[in-house]
């Protein structure tokens, strides 16, 4: 519950779903984007965004029966 600046209780919960997804969104956003030029800096954020993914902890299988080779 949240506490108005009089001191009193607002009656509607925090919305923590919407809350997550733009974090969720704001995570993929990070990943998706482009590493820019080659620096010391650029090769650290694609290391953390490598981590963010690994956190994930996607089944390595999990696309094994959608995945098929183009081009052949």
């Amino acid at each position: 519950m949240f506490t108005d600046d009089a001191g009193g209780q607002d009656d509607e919960p925090a919305d923590e779903g919407d809350d997550e997804a733009e974090d969720i969104e704001a995570v993929l956003s990070q990943i998706k984007a482009h590493p820019g030029n080659v620096s010391l800096n650029s090769l650290l954020d694609e290391i953390s965004k490598l981590k963010q993914v690994r956190a994930l902890a996607v089944p390595a299988d999990a696309f094994a029966r959608r995945c098929h080779v183009v081009g052949r």
